[in-house]
């Protein structure tokens, strides 16, 4: 029976410590090169606050703006194809580099 109970209580106590290891927020980063109050500004914090909202505080994203992160659209899809960044707010021109068929997108503006 003593067994019994010490299995029971370590098994409490590992899922006790899983859960505090998942319950750890994932903090990500966003890069912005527009200034504070910007709409694009507006909606990545927007963006930033629903995430959190929905996944109950798990997910964190960080806004970067103004360029304070990286201060360019190509220097942040560079990072992001490194991995040492989560998002960015881009536009279509600066990523046609990576993937051409956006060019047709950007057609009509010509």
């Amino acid at each position: 029976m003593r067994k019994v109970l010490t299995a029971i209580l370590v098994l409490i106590i590992l899922v006790s410590l899983t859960g505090t290891i998942i319950a750890a927020p994932i903090k990500l980063r966003l890069s912005e090169v527009h200034i504070a109050g910007y709409p694009t500004t507006l909606a990545d914090l927007e963006f930033a606050r629903l995430v959190k909202e929905k996944t109950n505080g798990r997910i964190e994203i960080e806004v970067y703006y103004g360029g304070t992160l990286y201060g360019s659209e190509p220097e942040a899809i560079e990072a992001m194809v490194m991995g040492e960044l989560g998002f960015a707010r881009v536009s279509a021109a600066p990523v046609a580099d990576y993937e051409p068929e956006l060019n047709a997108v950007q057609l009509p503006y010509l």
